[in-house]
């Protein structure tokens, strides 16, 4: 299997912006690149202490090297400080993009693991962190204390990574408050614990105690934030049979959109039909945002015959304002299926179209083969589509498969959204095939469906 397009996006960038690395060092990471395979997303959750928090967070590939000097050395450039331009959902990628995160960079090392904290963004919503940590074959960051201005701070955390070769793993973590956050401070984080995920001892895996501490400066990005709470009988709600759904805050922001509902509902879950509660979100014109995480805890009493969920959902930006959302909960049923759907893809007889089965269907309109990297343009009509959207690859006739990052969408209309999926570099002179595979749609309550009106 081909390098994948964060490894030859990181070496491309290194050739282009390496005047301060040694000759050494730039041949040894390029020969290292060239061997790396691609790896697979990891999906974590993570709860904190008195609260049931459920955290869901999508995936990500991770940037590494071979050699820890290497490592070391890649890991002062900048290429490592944007990985959330490469990494993140959208609405991480673009604030990286837009350099509205802070600049971290800070690194601890304790029992042979440096972890370094390379970026940082609060926005009021979610304080986020990347980070690459080497020493191990897949180490990640446990046991987590946070402090702001010596405070100590409850959280709820979704860290997404990936181990891509031995010794280095990179990854991202969202971390959810339980209490708001001043616009600037000291945010002190330290881990006591790290996992190794490659070895395991009763299933569980492996365990190296230590201390990785971090003390960052972060400032709370405040420019382009809107936020709109509804209270009492203001607030959006809509009620079908013994369920209530209630809308109370809303917050834009150029890295986030945030949705807080209530629901009430029986205590005995079996009486509710979508039961795992999670939500599309879709403003006035139709279009879906893309899912980007959640956190929920409930309170009832013994012997309550229901209960209130408390949510706070976040999706990725749309650039604008909308004068309503429409929010309704879904079936947890966004799992792929086990057929694949394939054709050959042929420069000269673009467009060509793929079905996804129940869900909709993949068109492929064009392809640009460069010099450091391929570009797979498509437009997905479906009711899942960043899940199908990333569902894509490319394959030669000698078996090498092309799996790009996260895609990054385009344009989008009601039922249709546009992606580009950046690919390692292609030869065009090769017979390539377009791949994707079956995703289920999702089941809608629509007699919950409420409408959250945006002044």
């Amino acid at each position: 299997m081909n390098d994948s397009w964060i490894d030859e996006e990181l070496g491309r960038r290194l050739k282009i912006g390496g005047e301060g690395t040694p000759q050494l060092v730039r041949a040894r990471v390029d020969e290292t690149l060239a061997a790396l395979p691609t790896k697979r997303r990891v999906f974590r959750k993570v709860g904190y202490a008195t609260i049931a928090a459920c955290v869901a967070f999508g995936g990500l590939i991770g940037v590494s090297v071979m050699n820890p000097d290497v490592a070391r050395a890649v890991r002062s450039l900048p290429v490592i400080g944007s990985v959330f331009e490469m990494l993140g959902d959208d609405g991480i990628r673009q604030s990286g993009e837009a350099g509205l995160s802070s600049r971290g960079n800070v690194t601890a090392e304790d029992q042979g693991i440096t972890m370094t904290i390379t970026e940082v963004l609060y926005d009021g919503v979610r304080l986020s962190i990347g980070y690459v940590i080497e020493g191990g074959d897949d180490l990640r960051p446990e046991r987590a204390e946070m402090y702001v201005n010596g405070k100590s701070v409850n959280f709820s955390s979704g860290e997404r990574g990936n181990k891509v070769d031995e010794g280095v793993y990179a990854g991202l973590i969202d971390y959810k408050t339980t209490e708001m956050l001043p616009d600037q401070f000291i945010l002190k984080l330290e881990y006591s614990r790290m996992e190794d995920w490659e070895n395991k001892v009763d299933g569980n895996p492996k365990t190296t105690k230590g201390n990785w501490s971090f003390a960052i400066p972060v400032k709370k990005l405040t420019d382009g934030v809107y936020v709109h709470t509804f209270s009492g009988n203001d607030a959006p709600r809509i009620q079908s049979k013994d369920v209530t759904l209630t809308a109370r805050k809303v917050t834009f922001s150029p890295a986030t959109t945030s949705v807080e509902v209530d629901m009430i509902e029986p205590t005995d879950i079996a009486e509710v039909p979508f039961h795992q509660n999670l939500f599309q979100l879709f403003d006035d014109r139709g279009v879906l945002f893309q899912f980007t995480g959640s956190t929920s805890h409930s309170q009832s009493n013994n012997g309550d015959k229901v209960r209130l969920t408390e949510y706070s959902l976040e999706f990725a930006p749309i650039g604008r304002i909308p004068e309503y959302l429409i929010i309704r909960p879904i079936s947890d049923s966004f799992e792929t299926g086990k057929n694949e759907h394939t054709a050959p893809l042929n420069q000269q007889q673009l467009p060509i179209t793929l079905s996804l089965g129940e869900a909709g269907k993949l068109t492929a309109s064009r392809i640009e083969f460069a010099a450091d990297e391929t570009k797979l343009y498509y437009d997905i009509e479906g009711d899942n589509p960043y899940e199908q959207a990333y569902n894509v690859w490319l394959e030669d006739d000698s078996g090498n498969k092309y799996k790009g990052m996260m895609p990054q969408l385009i344009e989008a209309e009601p039922g249709r959204y546009r992606f580009v999926m950046k690919l390692p570099q292609i030869d065009a002179q090769k017979r390539l095939t377009l791949s994707t595979i079956e995703t289920k749609a999702p089941e809608v309550d629509k007699q919950l469906e409420l409408k959250i009106p945006i002044h």
